[in-house]
């Protein structure tokens, strides 16, 4: 548990080893969960504001977790200079029942919001109502499978895929929001349950002609059964 005067340097801690993670070929999600204005965009980035959101090319002791990871995710890249990595990340934010990626942006670099209709039926044939975290990890670990894998978020790698998922559960400290942030607790308390099951590890790049001939690296990967739906309160 983090209070509000923990620095960033702290929290960071926690998602230094799922980097690693990165590197070994698994999917990474950091998710941070909570109610508005609890937090999470401070968490995840430090401080801003909205008039003026950029981030510094330079190292900041308050910057959040995502320039931290880059910064940190790219040195142990260049200590690996003899293979081949391809990075992929993806940044978004459920806000009123929409996914919005907040990487896409249109010619002149303004966002363009809702990226991905991803809350739609199997079929696709109409929108279906949000399904907030809390009742997916609350019907996931009751096994309800049937109804849950109805939502394709539940289909986003990062939720039900082959992903180490991290979740920081974000809580005001204010009286008043007091119901807020037991639910959000809760939800915490539930997805610490859960197992993800088998957590498959991508098969390695491996550049061709190496040692003057083509070499391939062949494995379907390797299968982990792991507890790695994490909570941070």
């Amino acid at each position: 548990v983090y209070s509000p005067g923990d620095s960033q340097e702290s929290m960071f801690e926690e998602v230094r080893p799922l980097l690693t993670s990165v590197l070994d070929g698994y999917n990474v999600c950091i998710m941070a969960y909570g109610q508005t204005g609890s937090g999470k965009t401070y968490t995840m980035f430090g401080p801003h504001s909205k008039e003026n959101f950029s981030l510094s090319s330079e190292p900041q002791f308050d910057e959040g977790i995502i320039p931290k990871a880059a910064r940190e995710l790219y040195r142990l890249l260049s200590n690996k200079p003899l293979e081949t990595h391809s990075v992929k990340v993806s940044i978004v934010e459920v806000y009123n029942n929409e996914i919005i990626d907040l990487l896409a942006k249109d010619n002149d670099g303004t966002v363009l919001g809702v990226k991905r209709d991803i809350l739609t039926t199997v079929t696709g044939a109409s929108k279906v109502p949000w399904l907030t975290y809390e009742n997916v990890g609350s019907d996931w670990y009751s096994f309800e499978r049937d109804f849950i894998y109805k939502s394709k978020l539940i289909s986003i790698d990062s939720i039900g895929g082959d992903a180490k998922l991290l979740v920081i559960v974000c809580v005001s400290p204010a009286q008043k929001y007091t119901t807020e942030s037991l639910q959000s607790l809760g939800f915490g308390t539930r997805a610490r349950q859960v197992q993800k099951g088998h957590i498959r590890k991508k098969s390695p790049v491996i550049p061709e002609n190496i040692g003057g001939r083509s070499s391939q690296n062949k494995s379907q990967g390797t299968q982990r059964s792991v507890s790695n739906f994490t909570s941070v309160q």
